[in-house]
């Protein structure tokens, strides 16, 4: 699975803009569970029922561990 494959050189405004947590997960090649387990301090929601992560925030993350 690819890690980080969007590019790093996003304006502010770009890095503001809001994705799916499943989005999110697939970023940081994590399953959506193991994301929202881990890193539910970055799930905002921003409807009655739609969950999202700045996108700023899924690509600050650091690469996750190799076994």
């Amino acid at each position: 699975m690819d890690t980080k494959p969007i590019s790093t050189n996003l304006t502010p405004a770009e890095r503001r803009r809001k994705v799916s947590v499943q989005e999110a997960a697939r970023i940081n090649a994590v399953h959506e569970s193991t994301f929202r387990r881990n890193y539910s301090h970055l799930i905002r929601r921003v409807g009655k029922r739609r969950q999202a992560v700045e996108l700023g925030d899924a690509l600050d993350l650091p690469p996750p561990p190799t076994d």
